[in-house]
């Protein structure tokens, strides 16, 4: 990928990049709905069954490797109906926090292999025990 981005770099003039990263998708369950109480206990004050949709979204900024990143996690889950099963999306995203005017293939590198590294440790840190 790195490659790709500095071909295209070359192609369009001016072209600099500031910000990279690496977004990791999950999607697990399916979980029943009488599970639904115990997780929502977990990320919001008040649970109800009634609860449909839940959208959380937190940026926690991390020093790593001498850089600041940026690790912006989004936890949801929707239910059609309330009695069906659901399933629990998480997103992470985790990038360069200060801008930089055009980084280096070694930069851009850098930070991808820290995303890989930090991952697996911070999935363990959202894990919720049901």
């Amino acid at each position: 990928m790195r490659e790709i981005l500095f071909k295209i770099q070359g192609v369009i003039k001016g072209l600099r990049y500031t910000r990279t990263g690496k977004i990791y998708e999950l999607v697990v369950g399916p979980f029943s709905p009488d599970k639904k109480e115990a997780f929502l206990k977990k990320v919001i004050a008040e649970p109800s069954n009634d609860i449909a949709e839940v959208d959380l979204v937190l940026t926690k900024i991390q020093s790593a490797n001498e850089k600041r990143l940026n690790i912006n996690t989004r936890l949801s889950f929707q239910q059609m109906k309330l009695e069906d099963p659901f399933r629990v999306n998480i997103k992470v995203d985790i990038n360069n926090r200060d801008l930089q005017t055009s980084m280096e293939p070694r930069e851009i590198d850098s930070i991808w292999n820290t995303a890989n590294s930090m991952i697996e440790s911070h999935l363990e840190n959202l894990s919720f025990q049901w």
